[in-house]
């Protein structure tokens, strides 16, 4: 999907791609609009818009309604989900799938630097994979004692 540079916080153009479930539900409501129309729905229509084409300028109140209806309005550290939040869960979902984090930044209009300073705390599939590398029984075997040199001192330090 195309994001026009008006249509922009950094006022620049950029492709912004999203999950394949909302591509699927973007498609079933282009659908929609253009049986409400009795039209087709072009490529370049707008896809956030009334049954008239009509663009929707804010979407806080419709966000707000649904999830109050669907009983989630706040999230697991009872903190209140905002539009935004669906930025945020975006992001930390590709990230936890090991998308590069230079090409998010690029779909995201952001910088890596942004990315990181945001989303460090995310674990990624690499991080989880070195940290599985080493079995549990064997880090913990002998504790610090399994550690120690004949000397006393811990290994890779001088007493």
């Amino acid at each position: 999907m195309t994001v026009e540079a008006t249509h922009s916080k950094v006022k620049k153009k950029r492709v912004a791609v999203g999950l394949d479930i909302a591509a699927m539900a973007i498609s079933a409501l282009q659908r929609t609009t253009a049986r409400a129309r009795n039209d087709y729905a072009a490529d370049d229509d707008y896809v956030w818009c009334d049954t008239d084409g009509v663009v929707i300028k804010d979407f806080r109140e419709g966000f707000n309604n649904l999830i109050k209806a669907a009983g989630v309005e706040k999230d697991s550290m009872g903190k209140k989900l905002a539009i935004y939040s669906l930025r945020h869960f975006y992001i930390s979902h590709r990230i936890k799938h090991g998308v590069d984090i230079y090409r998010l930044a690029r779909t995201a209009g952001t910088s890596p630097e942004m990315i990181q300073r945001f989303y460090d705390r995310v674990p990624t599939p690499d991080m989880t994979d070195e940290l599985d590398e080493v079995p549990l029984s064997v880090a913990c075997s002998g504790g610090w004692e399994g550690a120690m040199t004949e000397s006393g001192s811990v290994s890779g330090t001088s007493a």
